[in-house]
């Protein structure tokens, strides 16, 4: 891979395929296609645009410029690139959580920073990157942290893609999806989830004695019978929710082995 510095906060690597860009200012890195970075490149080999969630200054070069890249460009006056499609788009919309899981790796879903919420901008420009630098998006999920304490915003990108969809800017609708530790569902988040369709995968760590050690929220309270009451609901709503379980040594010592976890699910759940 060729290697360049653009200035003291961005590094660029780049290979026949991939642009890497690590981005010193919030410590992110971005994995781009070829064609997809030498679409951000300025004539001006002093100056590079990276993407919209990893550093400002693509932000900054887009208000210069008023526009972003282009999904389409041409490579000469004939020929046309194919932009590739996305599978998934993950929208990290929160940055903060309400529980206070013992192994966490995120320092309680804010990922070391101050507790952050994405706002309207941010979204906007991360959906709109998105549809304008690949030809098709299958599925967007939304994750934190704990998404469900952002629950705005994930109705706006939601509405954001039907209006896209709508207006032919999109070919297709994407599935959405809602990663979240089901604590703190309100009205508001049941009418979202009945209202996109939105699938959703619940952290559950198995029976009410286990989960309940593992997984309290930030006064160190027990959430289990909250969580699975919210679940509850939500498959009364005939939404089949799926779930992730994080298997440790408690488990181990507690004489839970994988075969009795799926044991319970099941029969708690009914979940395969």
């Amino acid at each position: 891979m060729n290697s360049r510095d653009v200035d003291h906060r961005v590094k660029i690597l780049v290979s026949d395929e991939y642009a890497v860009i690590f981005d010193g200012k919030d410590i992110s890195v971005s994995i781009l296609p070829l064609q997809t970075y030498r679409a951000f490149i300025s004539r001006d080999e002093n100056s590079v645009s990276v993407a919209p969630e990893s550093s400002s200054l693509f932000t900054e070069k887009c208000k210069n410029t008023g526009v972003l890249p282009i999904a389409g460009t041409k490579k000469d006056n004939t020929q046309q690139v194919r932009s590739p499609a996305l599978a998934k788009l993950t929208l990290n919309v929160s940055n903060t959580c309400n529980m206070a899981c013992r192994y966490c790796y995120a320092a309680e879903g804010t990922y070391y920073t101050t507790g952050i919420l994405m706002n309207k901008d941010t979204a906007i420009n991360a959906v709109t990157f998105a549809y304008r630098n690949f030809s098709t998006i299958g599925q967007v999920n939304f994750f934190g942290g704990e998404p469900t304490l952002n629950e705005q915003i994930i109705e706006l990108i939601c509405e954001y893609f039907i209006y896209l969809y709508k207006k032919g800017v999109i070919p297709m609708l994407p599935r959405f999806g809602l990663t979240t530790n089901g604590y703190a569902m309100s009205k508001r988040m049941f009418h979202i989830l009945r209202k996109y369709n939105l699938g959703i995968c619940i952290s559950l760590d198995g029976p009410r004695e286990i989960h309940n050690i593992l997984r309290p929220d930030k006064k160190n309270s027990k959430t289990f019978d909250v969580i699975v009451n919210n679940i509850q609901k939500i498959i009364d709503m005939g939404i089949v929710p799926e779930f992730e379980c994080t298997y440790t040594a408690e488990h181990y010592r507690n004489g839970i082995d994988l075969l009795a976890l799926m044991d319970f699910f099941y029969e708690k759940f009914k979940c395969s």
